[in-house]
C-alpha cells in the first residue's frame, strides 16, 4: 500500500507484525507550503476570524469546509475537507487551505473501538495541552489517552495532506498557503 495519507499508527494497529511500514514523507518539494498557526482554525475558531483570513487569502482558490466555503472570495466548491482525494485540477497553481479538521468525537472513538483499543469514559474528554506529534510540540485541544490522541492526530493529518497536495508542490511550483494549528511535516515555513 503506498499512500501520502496512510495512518502508520492505525495500521500497525490492523495488521500488527503482518506490514511492514517505510517512512519517506520528508521528501524534498519543488513548491512550498506556508503555514499560518497563530489561529486554530477549527470550525468553532474559524466562525471568529474567517473574515481576516478570508481578506488575506484574496483571490486565492481556497479549500475548507464545506460549510464554510461560503464566507470566501474564490471557494473550491467541490473539493472541501472530507472530499479531497484524486482531485487534479489545481496542480500547479497556488491555493490557500484553512482549517483543521476535526472530525466528530465518534468518529474517533469507533475507530478505537474497530482497533480494539481499551478505553474508559473519562478518556473521552480533550483539553487544550502540550503535545509531541510527528516530530513537533505544541498546544492543541486533545485527549489525554495516547492511543485515542493518535487516532485523531492521524486523521487531521491525513485530511490536511490531502487538502494541501491538491496544488502538487511535490511536482510543481505552487505555492500553498495553509491556516492551521497543527503542523505538518511538508510545511516549508511556519508564521505564528
Amino acid at each position: 500500500i503506498m499512500s501520502a495519507t496512510i495512518s502508520p499508527f492505525i495500521y500497525e494497529k490492523l495488521f500488527s507484525n503482518r506490514v511492514k511500514l517505510i517512512d519517506i514523507q520528508d521528501v524534498k518539494q519543488m513548491g512550498s507550503v506556508i503555514q499560518y498557526t497563530a489561529r486554530s482554525c477549527s470550525r468553532s475558531g474559524l466562525n471568529r476570524y474567517v473574515k481576516t483570513i478570508s481578506e488575506q487569502v484574496a483571490g486565492l482558490p481556497v479549500i475548507t469546509f464545506k460549510s464554510f466555503s461560503h464566507q470566501f472570495q474564490n471557494p473550491v466548491k467541490e473539493i472541501y475537507f472530507g472530499n479531497c482525494s484524486g482531485y487534479d485540477e489545481f496542480k500547479g497553481k497556488d491555493i490557500a487551505v484553512v482549517g483543521t479538521p476535526n472530525r466528530n468525537d465518534i468518529v474517533y472513538l469507533l475507530t478505537a473501538k474497530v482497533l480494539e483499543i481499551p478505553f474508559k469514559t473519562t478518556d473521552t474528554t480533550m483539553s487544550y495541552q502540550k503535545i509531541e506529534y510527528s516530530g513537533f510540540e505544541f498546544m492543541f485541544n486533545t485527549y489525554d489517552h495516547e492511543e485515542l490522541r493518535n487516532i485523531q492526530l492521524s486523521l487531521i493529518e491525513s485530511d490536511l495532506i490531502q487538502a494541501v497536495g491538491r496544488a502538487r508542490t511535490l511536482r510543481t511550483n505552487s505555492i500553498v498557503k495553509l491556516y492551521s494549528s497543527f503542523p505538518l511535516r511538508i510545511s516549508e515555513k511556519f508564521i505564528i
